[in-house]
């Protein structure tokens, strides 16, 4: 593990996140509140920070495991200090009350022990609805989209931190990935902020709502939340934009690209809003005699949909007093969540609808043993180590689930409180049922039992379980099949990426498949590092191949040392192996190499 990296990635965090602390700072100051507690945790950030990133390490490859370890870590020291101007303002006082608060801003959980939140300082308020945002598309592709930090060496990163089964690159270099997500979510929260305003917020109410919507955390400034305004254009403008923010970023980049096409075949979005449809409409006709009108009917019923499926957690009535069926639906979308690639929480509707279809596939199988079967997604037919991973993921997260509430139970709460209180952290949503619904708050939970839904929102937020258990999807990292944590495995990882995402279409793909495969390579010395390179399955034109075999002894191989091991190489990129740069050249889907170890020319 490359600690030094971590290190000097978590300092540069720490430095942002004290800049980031000069928007509430400002608030404070338009306002004429105290100053103090936001300068004293700007120079504390500022100090440690400083003194992690003071020097850049030599080596800044991030591999799988380096990725998972620094986000876990970064998450956590922002809540950590996140949470001490709320301590030194006076808004919560108690630490363990301030840490749950902020975990749950970072996280866009939006789960609250405040009893009212309208006491609260305008600099706390802003600072505890801007954590939303800036968690809303992941700490570190934010800090990536502003700072660029390790030479491209950042996918893993990505991979730790976006939500949803899957991650990749827009185009081929991570930091201009992290820059077109994050301008297209800046965008889209500004015309969320003019829209309230249009409704009667001022800029403040607009600004705090629309972080809200943008992050799908939930937090308000109001204790009756946006129900607060009873106005019908800000609950269906609000809704409308938490359903917005609930669909894959992917989808928008291909819409500004014009790839109309690929939105419209897209299987997650037409689930997505085939759930919300659904929901909505069902539940409108089950609390029609609590509001009379059609329409006052369907305005809740959507917006309480938008705000549960998305896990944003607003709220315009009180949906604890809606009939059973009601609220059972609004349990089930606490689980299905949004879309993979969205600011959205819970299981995310592509893992749903896989689960759905791998089950009747297993049933199919059983009555027909012999079938050849296979579980189709966005009309193409899904690797079942693929399937096997969604599975796995979701096994975790079921005994992740029965662990904490079981322990969550010694609380002595009612199982409605205690099932929907878990229900709510681990998929992110905010609030739930009985004593933690829509007008209830956390703050009767015991400071252990904080700590423990604490983590589980962290838990939920990261899909930390992924790396351990099936390294997204099974789609294994090339850091994994390499040997030891040298930079020449990262670069030949790099140089696949560059091919996939320079070659683009399955064609050529295939033809250097074969050309590899028909290369006769010289016996590459005893000892030296080989590697044999397979192209993985391109989606969208930039999904880095597959490393598949690496070994230290081989008596064949496509990569080799001090002479020996070379395949004539048919294009003019070169690949470092000591220093992990790959050459911009790539011609054909060749990337030649010069070896780092003895300076003598190799070839993927």
């Amino acid at each position: 593990m490359n600690t030094r990296m971590i290190g000097f990635l978590l300092g540069r965090i720490l430095m942002v996140e004290a800049g980031l602390l000069a928007l509430p700072l400002l608030t404070a100051l338009l306002y004429g509140e105290p100053l103090m507690p936001w300068l004293a945790t700007m120079l504390v950030l500022a100090a440690i920070g400083g003194a992690l990133s003071l020097r850049k390490p030599e080596r800044t490859a991030l591999y799988a495991k380096d990725g998972f370890a620094a986000v876990a870590l970064v998450w956590l020291l922002m809540s950590a200090f996140g949470a001490l101007p709320f301590v030194l303002s006076g808004d919560i006082p108690n630490y363990i009350d301030a840490f749950f608060e902020t975990v749950s801003g970072f996280t866009t959980t939006g789960a609250s022990i405040l009893t009212a939140v309208e006491p609260l300082s305008r600099g706390g308020l802003f600072w505890r609805s801007f954590t939303h945002w800036v968690g809303g598309m992941g700490v570190l592709v934010f800090v990536m989209a502003i700072l660029p930090m390790s030479d491209g060496h950042t996918m893993h990163i990505l991979r730790a931190e976006m939500p949803g089964p899957t991650a990749g690159k827009l185009v081929s270099r991570m930091s201009d990935t992290a820059k077109i997500l994050y301008g297209m979510y800046f965008v889209m929260t500004l015309v969320m902020i003019g829209l309230l305003l249009l409704g009667g917020m001022d800029l403040f109410d607009a600004s705090v709502h629309a972080f809200g919507a943008a992050g799908t955390g939930g937090f308000s400034s109001r204790n009756a939340s946006v129900g607060a305004y009873n106005s019908a254009y800000i609950d269906v403008v609000t809704g409308i934009g938490m359903l917005a923010f609930g669909i894959n970023f992917n989808l928008y980049y291909f819409l500004l690209m014009r790839r109309f096409r690929d939105v419209a075949k897209s299987e997650e979005l037409w689930a997505y809003l085939g759930i919300v449809a659904f929901s909505t409409v069902t539940i409108a006709a089950n609390i029609r005699h609590l509001y009379g009108a059609v329409g006052t009917s369907l305005r809740h019923a959507f917006f309480q949909v938008s705000s549960i499926i998305t896990t944003t957690g607003y709220a315009t009535v009180d949906f604890d007093q809606w009939p059973g069926y009601a609220k059972t639906v609004l349990v089930l979308l606490m689980f299905v969540g949004g879309c993979a690639g969205s600011t959205g929480g819970g299981l995310k509707v592509t893992r749903v609808v896989t689960l759905v279809k791998a089950a009747f596939m297993d049933m199919r199988k059983m009555i027909h043993p012999n079938a050849v079967v296979n579980v189709r997604m966005e009309g193409r037919a899904m690797p079942e180590k693929q399937v096997r991973g969604v599975q796995a993921y979701f096994s975790v997260y079921m005994l992740l689930y029965a662990v904490s509430w079981l322990l969550l139970s010694l609380n002595g709460f009612d199982l409605l409180s205690t099932f929907t209180a878990l229900s709510a952290c681990i998929n992110n949503i905010g609030p739930g049922l009985g004593m933690v619904g829509p007008t209830g708050n956390f703050s009767a939970f015991a400071p252990w039992a904080k700590l423990l839904l604490s983590f589980d929102m962290l838990a939920g937020r990261l899909e930390i379980f992924l790396g351990g258990v099936f390294h997204h999807l099974g789609d294994r990292q090339a850091a994994d099949a390499l040997v030891g944590d040298d930079d020449g495995g990262f670069a030949a990882e790099q140089a696949c990426e560059v091919i996939a995402a320079q070659i683009g279409f399955q064609r050529r793909l295939r033809g250097l498949k074969r050309r590899l495969r028909n290369m006769e390579p010289e016996p590459a010395r005893f000892g030296a590092p080989a590697v044999a390179v397979s192209m993985g399955r391109v989606a969208h034109g930039a999904v880095p191949c597959k490393l598949l075999h690496v070994q230290r002894q081989l008596d064949r191989g496509f990569l080799g040392a001090g002479g020996h091991g070379r395949i004539p190489a048919a294009a003019a990129g070169r690949l470092h192996a000591g220093g992990g740069d790959v050459g911009e050249a790539v011609v054909d889907g060749v990337v030649g190499g010069e070896g780092g170890h003895g300076g003598n020319q190799g070839a993927l």
